[in-house]
């Protein structure tokens, strides 16, 4: 299983957020990958963008960085090149508390995993 598609098999993780009307549509990509990034942002133009990437096999630190902080970055920087920057609106939501069982809110240091 490519560990880059997860989303796929996790339909759990994204059938919530599913708009029965049609009125959002998700977009599946490589937060690895710049140019794959740049055709879905050029093409969909969008006016928000909702982050739902979270790499979240943790003895992949690399990996994991790369997906969670550099794909934020990379996807920021993607918007800006698509000329969006002043017109979209970006929601960062790879959070612990949308995929995984909150025990305690607000969220600390101390919170078990």
């Amino acid at each position: 299983m490519d560990i880059r598609n997860k989303a796929f098999y996790w339909p759990q993780r994204t059938e919530s957020i599913q708009d029965k009307q049609g009125r959002m549509i998700l977009h599946y990509g490589d937060m690895t990958d710049s140019s794959c990034l740049v055709k879905i942002i050029s093409a969909v133009r969008p006016e928000e963008i909702y982050n739902l990437a979270r790499q979240g096999l943790f003895d992949l630190s690399g990996y994991t960085a790369e997906v969670d902080a550099v794909g934020t970055l990379r996807l920021l920087d993607v918007i800006r090149t698509c000329g969006l920057e002043k017109s979209v609106k970006f929601y960062q939501t790879s959070s612990l508390e949308l995929h995984r069982k909150v025990l305690e809110t607000p969220q600390n240091e101390k919170n078990s995993v």
